[in-house]
Parts: C-alpha cells; structure tokens; sequence
C-alpha cells in the first residue's frame, strides 16, 4: 500500500470525474500516485528526512508487528458463521470492525461483539511514551531514553558541552564536535547509549491506546501535493495540450512550494530535518568567539 490512498483524491476531485479520467482503470492510478510521491521526494531528499513522512500504510486484519509511526487502516477477516471465535479476536460485519467479547459462534449476533470503527479508519502507531526523538542539539542526562532509526536507546552518559575555554581551543566553529554523540556511532556509540533495542508493538490490539491511536499523521500539505501532481498527470495522460487550467495553476503551485521547502530560506516544511551524520560537520566558516567577562 502507499503514503497516498486512492481514497485521498476524493477530497480534490469528485468520484465520477475521477472515473472518467482513468477508465476505471486502477492501474493507471496506483502509478500515477506513484509518480507524484517519488516527484515530491526528489524536492525534500536533500533536506528533510523522508523516510519518516512517506511510510505507506498497512491493513490491520489481525494483530501483528508494528513500529512507531506506522500507518494502519483498520480491517478484519469478514465475519464467518462457520469460525469459532475467542474473547479479543477482530471481524469484519457490515463494513464496520468489532471485536469479540466472549467465545461465540454461529450467526452474527451484536451482544457478543464490541464496535471498535468502521472499516478503513485510519490509525497510527504512537513513539514510546516515554520516548523522545533523538535530537543531537538536545542536552541529555543520564537515563534519558530516545527514539533513533526505529530503535529505543537509553542515556548511559549526560550530554557534554564545551566550555568557551575549551571550544576556542578548536579555532573555528567547523571543528567543534557535536553536543551528542550519534546512537549508531561506530566508535563511541555504544559507550554512550548502549545497544538499542528495536521498538515494535507485537501482536497488540488495535484498542491498546498506548500503542495505536485513531488519527491520520500525514502531513496534509504534502499529500494535497501528491494529489495535484498526480491529478495533472492523469489529466496529461488524456490531453497533453489541453490540461484543465486548474489542473495546471495547482501543479505549478505545488512544485513552487516545494522549490521553497528545499530551499528553505524562507518556508519550510513541517518535517524533521536532516541531522548530521556522524562525522560530518554543519560549516560556519567563522571563527569560535571568545566570550570575555570583566
């Protein structure tokens, strides 16, 4: 499945209008939302951590193993008279889910079962609660615990910044190390937060609120993006010279901004940044300043 629901066109163009444009061809949808996540990517690659932002989403029928920040549309087996069902277990009945509450068999009977939600509603997995992403501009103290590349590390030493003395010593700001050293540092990554542990949710129910909550964490201006550049290649598709003119204005439009979040002197996109990788140094091209005191 993909970042982009073929469900999510519908909030910028009418079902039947859709339909028109593609033949009903699915096909030809599916690769046209392809095309415009993959456009949209080649703008943010360079700055933003995508990865975060383009998780496609996963059918929930049963439960399994998920990770932070996954995206879940809720489904379940349909409901079959013939299936023994135990306390917990999920069904499909009505385009709508519900869950088990005792052991019962036989017709579809509501006062056995629970509504959880309709069918296809969107959910996510939360990051640990008492996790934060790792931020390597953050202080840290002993203990502290962070989220990093989907694993779950703990603090096994504070954060050490340097004192004016010490960071002058360095002559200029593209020598001074980091605050932090990175998680999966080769060298020191494991002396400073030991050996990280892969954050999943296994074999959760979708009601276990402190794993799964309702809710669409996309960021919504990036998926009307994808729409309007999908929509105008679906258009182009048809009449490469006569593309509807709000068509045309909304894909120039969405490419310009994405032209500004690259650049991101001005706007920038509500997405985590890239960090530094480890090794690597941020130029500043200027010297430490020395801070005096009287």
């Amino acid at each position: 499945m993909a970042y982009i629901l073929t469900t999510d066109l519908k909030r910028l163009i009418q079902s039947d209008n859709l339909n028109q444009i593609i033949g009903n061809d699915t096909e030809i949808l599916s690769t046209a939302i392809a095309v415009a996540e993959t456009e949209v990517k080649s703008y943010l690659v360079q700055k933003y951590i995508i990865a975060d932002e383009f998780i496609s989403y996963k059918d929930f029928a049963n439960p399994g193993t998920f990770y932070p920040k996954d995206r879940i549309l809720l489904t379940a087996p349909a409901y079959n008279t013939g299936t023994t069902y135990t306390t917990g277990m999920i069904c499909l009945y009505n385009s709508n889910v519900y869950a088990a509450l005792n052991a019962t068999t036989g017709p579809f009977d509501s006062a056995d079962w629970v509504l959880i939600n309709p069918q296809y509603t969107k959910y996510y997995a939360i990051v640990p609660l008492t996790y934060t992403e790792f931020d390597y501009k953050k202080y840290y103290k002993v203990g502290d615990k962070v989220l990093y590349k989907g694993y779950k590390y703990t603090a096994l030493q504070a954060s050490q910044p340097l004192s004016n003395e010490q960071a002058i010593q360095f002559i200029t700001y593209d020598n001074l190390p980091y605050l932090n050293v990175f998680p999966d540092d080769s060298e020191r990554g494991v002396q400073a937060w030991g050996t990280g542990v892969l954050a999943t949710y296994v074999d959760q129910v979708i009601t276990n609120t402190a794993a799964f909550k309702v809710g669409d964490i996309r960021n919504q201006q990036l998926v009307n993006f994808c729409i309007d550049i999908a929509l105008y290649h679906l258009h182009s598709r048809i009449a490469p010279r006569n593309i509807p003119e709000l068509r045309v204005k909304r894909y120039d439009d969405a490419i310009e901004m994405l032209q500004q979040f690259a650049k991101g002197d001005k706007v920038t996109a509500d997405l985590p940044k890239i960090q530094p990788a480890s090794g690597m140094r941020v130029r500043y091209n200027s010297n430490v300043k020395q801070i005096n005191s009287y």
